[in-house]
């Protein structure tokens, strides 16, 4: 890998990294939306699983390499299927709610929001991926 390239993950690496906290920012603020309330013990429960589900998809090609017929193989694996599902739920909810005044949504107004949340959800899962290129060259 040349200098340049590197300088392109480097770069990249920020940007998922920011990316991933607005990620965990809107799953904490799509939990408590989904809860219907902003109380502190929901606000703890979104931060924990936030947390939670954070660390799964940061660990992405971790989990994803460790072995089919191993019980914690198996078991994170499904894990962190269900925590990229949840975030997914969460993220796009949080944003609706954090992003948007109006109380229906145009057709256009979802296309952006399942977008942006694609790609905010995608954030921690690339960036996983972008440490350990950089850190194996």
């Amino acid at each position: 890998m040349n200098s340049d390239q590197k300088i392109g993950l480097k770069s990249l690496t920020l940007i998922f990294g920011i990316s991933s906290l607005w990620d965990g920012f809107t799953t904490v603020y799509g939990t408590t939306a989904i809860l219907e309330r902003q109380e502190v013990p929901q606000m703890i429960a979104g931060v924990l699983l936030a947390a939670i589900i954070l660390g799964l998809l940061y660990n992405t090609s971790t989990i994803l390499n460790l072995d089919y017929d191993d019980v914690v193989g198996i078991s994170l694996k499904l894990l962190w299927f269900c925590a990229f599902a949840y975030d997914l739920a969460t993220s796009y909810m949080g944003n609706i709610a954090f992003l948007i005044t109006s109380p229906e949504l145009n057709e256009i107004q979802k296309f952006v929001l399942f977008g942006l949340t694609f790609f905010v959800t995608a954030s921690p899962i690339l960036l996983s991926l972008l440490v350990n290129r950089i850190r194996d060259n």
